[in-house]
C-alpha cells in the first residue's frame, strides 16, 4: 500500500510538472514565433542558411549536429530560413522549460520557478537570439539537459542517469565547444557520489563509451569533406585539418591574447549587457539572491558559481564582437539570482501586509511576468531583410561578369544563397576577402568560378602569411592576417582587371580611401571601382533610390543592422551630391543630400555639404543658414566639433 501510495504522489508530481512545462512551451513560443526571421539574418545566420541548402561545412568549430539538423529542416519545411529560425525559437523554449524542471527537481517552490522561467524568457537577450539562424539558444538547451540528468542522478543514483549525462554531454560538445564551461560545475556535483562507487573502472569506460556515442556527429566532417561540398571551411578531410577545424584553430589569435585595458573593455561589455537585461533587478536584488541560494543549498549554490566563473572568465578573454550569444547562460544564471532575491524581499513584505491585501495583491505580481511575456516590444525580425535588400542594392550598381571584392563576410553568404535559391544569377562574382588566407577557400572559387584567373602565387602569399603568424604574438596574428589579405586581393585584382570590372565593398562605409589594394578607387555608390593607373575613368552619377522602407528614416527603423542599412543607403547619397556639386549640377546635389538625411536625419557630415552648396553655389543664404544650424546644433549635442569654418559664417550672417 505503501508504494502504491509514493507511485500515486511521483504521478501526480509528474504530472503536475509536465502540464506546466507543456504550458510554459506553448505561452514562449506563442511570443517568439510571430518574430521569428523569415529571411536570412546577419553575420553567421546567412552562412548556417546558406550550408542548409548544399550540406556544407560551417566556420570552426564546424557545429556538425546542427548542420545536419537545419539540412533536414531545408529538406522537410522549406524556406529553411525561417524554418531554422523556429527550431531556434523551439530550443530556447525548450531551455527555459528544463530551467523550470531544474528549479522545481531542486525543491524550488513551482509558482517561482514557473514565473522565473517566464521573466527569463523575456530578457532581450534570449528573444534576440530565438528569433534567428543561431546556434546558440540549441546551446544553452543542451547545456541545461546534460545538467538536469547530472540533477536527477544525483536524486536517483541510478547508474543509467549517469550515462545519460556524459551522453548528452558528448552531444553538447557536437554542437559547441562552450560546452566545457559545465565541466567543473559538473565535476563538482558529481564527485561527492562518484566516489561512493565500489567498482569506478567499468563504470568509468561505459561513461567515456556514452559520451564518445555523443561525439560521433563529429564524423560528419571528414565524412562529407570527403564528398567535396560546394562550402568547405577549413577542408577538415585530413587529420590535421580536422583538429584545426574542430579545436578553432583560426580564432586562437582572439582568446587568451588580450591585454588589460582589452580585459577590462570586455568587462565593460558584460556589465552594459547585464544592465540591458535585468536593469534594477540585477543591481537591487542579485546580492540578497545569492544569500538566498547559498542558504537553500550550497552544493548548487557554488555549482553555479564554477558554471558563471568559467562562462565569464571565458567570454572576458575572447575577442569576438557577437558576444550576445555567449552572454546567454551568464544572463541566466544572474536572472535567477536576482529573481530569487526579488522574492525572498516581496516575502518579507508580505510579512508586514495584513492577510486580505496580501491576498489582493499576490495575484496581481504573478500575473505581471504573464503579462509581459505578451506585450513584450516585437523586435521587428520577421520583416527583416535588410541584408537581402543591401545585397540586391550593391549588385544593382555592379555589372554582371565584373568581380566584387567584399569586406563584409555578409555580402558574400547571402549573394551565394541568393544565387542558390535562383533569385539572383550566378554570373555575379563576390570574393570574401576575409576568407582570403585560406587555401580550402582559394579552391572554392577555382571551382565556382574557372574563368577567372586565380594566380597560382595565391598559395605562396598565404603560405608565407602563415610562416610570418608562427614568429609573431597570437595579440599580432589579426593584423599580420590583414596584410597578407591585402596583398592576395592585389594578386587577383592585378590579374583580372584588364578583362573586366573590379569592385569592393569596402566594410567601413566612412572611409574616402583613394588607394586600397595597390589600386585606386572610384566611388561607386554603396560600392568602389577599382582603376588602373593612367586608366580614363568615364563619369558616372549612381542612383541612390534604394529599398524604399529605409527612407523612414534610421531613428524609425527596428533593428540594429536595418539602421546599419540605412547609414550605408545615406553614405552613398551623400557622395552622389558631392560629386553633383563638383560637376556643377548643385541642385540636384542638394536633393541627393536631402535624401541622405531621409535615410539618416542625423547624418552631420550631409547636412554640413547640403549647407556648403546651397550657401557657395546656390546662393540660398536663408535656407543655407537653416541647415547650417541644424548641423551645428546636431554636432554638439552628439560630442563632435562642428567645423569652425561653418560656425565663422553664421557669426558673421546672424
Amino acid at each position: 500500500m505503501a508504494l502504491l501510495e509514493k507511485l500515486r504522489h511521483l504521478s501526480a508530481r509528474l504530472s503536475s510538472a509536465g502540464s506546466a512545462s507543456f504550458i510554459l512551451f506553448i505561452l514562449i513560443m506563442l511570443v517568439y514565433l510571430p518574430g521569428t526571421c523569415t529571411h536570412p539574418h546577419w553575420d553567421d545566420s546567412a552562412e548556417f542558411v546558406f550550408i542548409s541548402h548544399n550540406w556544407g561545412i560551417a566556420h570552426p568549430s564546424g557545429y556538425p549536429l546542427y548542420t545536419i539538423i537545419i539540412n533536414l529542416i531545408e529538406a522537410i519545411s522549406p524556406p529553411s530560413a525561417w524554418g531554422i529560425s523556429i527550431f531556434s525559437a523551439a530550443a530556447a523554449a525548450a531551455a527555459i522549460v528544463l530551467w523550470h524542471l531544474i528549479l522545481v527537481r531542486l525543491g524550488v517552490h513551482r509558482v517561482f520557478a514557473f514565473v522565473c522561467a517566464l521573466i527569463i524568457a523575456q530578457a532581450t537577450g534570449m528573444y534576440g537570439q530565438a528569433v534567428i539562424q543561431e546556434v546558440y539558444t540549441f546551446n544553452v538547451f543542451l547545456q541545461l539537459l546534460v545538467l538536469h540528468r547530472a540533477i536527477v542522478f544525483l536524486d536517483s543514483q541510478r547508474r543509467s542517469d549517469l550515462y545519460l549525462t556524459a551522453f548528452f554531454l558528448g552531444l553538447s560538445f557536437s554542437h559547441h565547444l562552450t560546452s566545457f564551461w559545465l565541466l567543473p560545475a559538473l565535476a563538482y556535483m558529481l564527485w561527492p557520489e562518484f566516489r561512493k562507487i565500489q567498482q569506478k573502472r567499468p563504470v568509468l569506460l561505459k561513461m567515456a563509451a556514452a559520451m564518445l556515442a555523443g561525439l560521433l556527429f563529429y564524423l560528419y566532417l571528414p565524412i562529407r569533406s570527403a564528398m567535396q561540398p560546394l562550402w568547405d571551411q577549413g577542408n577538415p578531410e585530413t587529420p590535421g585539418n580536422f583538429i584545426s577545424v574542430v579545436s578553432g584553430d583560426v580564432f586562437r589569435y582572439r582568446l587568451f591574447s588580450l591585454d588589460f585595458s582589452e580585459i577590462t573593455a570586455q568587462v565593460g561589455d558584460w556589465f552594459d549587457s547585464l544592465w540591458e537585461q535585468w536593469g534594477l533587478l540585477y543591481v537591487l536584488f542579485a546580492i540578497p539572491g545569492l544569500w538566498r541560494v547559498m542558504q537553500f543549498n550550497k552544493r548548487i549554490f557554488t555549482a553555479s558559481i564554477l558554471w558563471l566563473a568559467a562562462a565569464l572568465i571565458y567570454c572576458f578573454n575572447y575577442y569576438i564582437p557577437d558576444k550576445d550569444g555567449y552572454y546567454l547562460i551568464p544572463h541566466l544564471l544572474v536572472g535567477t539570482f536576482a529573481l530569487s532575491g526579488l522574492s525572498l524581499t516581496l516575502r518579507r513584505l508580505a510579512a508586514l501586509l495584513p492577510d486580505r491585501a496580501v491576498a489582493f495583491i499576490a495575484p496581481l505580481v504573478l500575473m505581471l511576468p504573464l503579462l509581459g511575456l505578451f506585450f513584450m516590444e516585437e523586435s521587428g525580425h520577421n520583416r527583416n531583410t535588410s541584408l537581402q535588400d543591401l545585397t540586391y542594392d550593391i549588385w544593382s550598381e555592379v555589372q554582371p561578369g565584373a568581380l566584387l571584392f567584399s569586406e563584409d563576410l555578409n555580402i558574400h553568404y547571402s549573394t551565394a544563397l541568393l544565387q542558390a535559391e535562383r533569385q539572383l544569377s550566378t554570373d555575379r562574382v563576390v570574393v570574401a576577402t576575409y576568407l582570403l588566407s585560406f587555401k580550402w577557400y582559394i579552391d572554392f572559387l577555382r571551382k565556382r568560378w574557372p574563368d577567372f584567373v586565380w594566380p597560382e602565387s595565391i598559395e605562396i602569399e598565404i603560405d608565407r602569411t602563415e610562416k610570418r603568424l608562427r614568429q609573431v604574438p597570437a595579440r599580432e596574428s589579426g593584423d599580420i592576417r590583414q596584410l597578407g589579405i591585402d596583398r592576395i586581393v592585389s594578386l587577383i585584382a592585378s590579374a583580372n582587371i584588364g578583362n573586366r570590372r573590379i569592385y569592393a565593398f569596402i566594410y567601413e562605409p566612412q572611409s574616402e580611401t583613394e588607394y586600397k589594394y595597390g589600386f585606386r578607387m572610384q566611388k561607386w555608390g554603396l560600392v568602389y571601382r577599382f582603376v588602373s593607373e593612367g586608366s580614363e575613368v568615364m563619369p558616372h552619377f549612381w542612383n541612390c533610390d534604394y529599398s524604399p522602407r529605409y527612407l523612414r528614416g534610421k531613428k524609425n527603423l527596428p533593428g540594429e543592422r536595418e539602421k546599419h542599412v540605412a547609414s550605408l543607403y545615406a553614405t552613398s547619397c551623400n557622395r552622389l551630391g558631392i560629386e553633383l556639386a563638383h560637376n556643377g549640377r548643385p541642385e540636384e546635389a542638394v536633393e541627393a543630400m536631402r535624401k541622405a538625411l531621409r535615410y539618416d536625419p542625423d547624418y552631420t557630415s550631409a547636412m554640413k555639404n547640403m549647407g556648403a552648396v546651397l550657401v557657395q553655389q546656390l546662393k540660398r543664404f536663408d535656407e543655407g543658414r537653416e541647415v547650417w544650424n541644424n548641423y551645428v546644433s546636431l554636432a554638439r549635442e552628439s560630442g563632435e566639433n562642428p567645423d569652425p569654418r561653418v560656425v565663422e559664417w553664421l557669426q558673421k550672417n546672424k
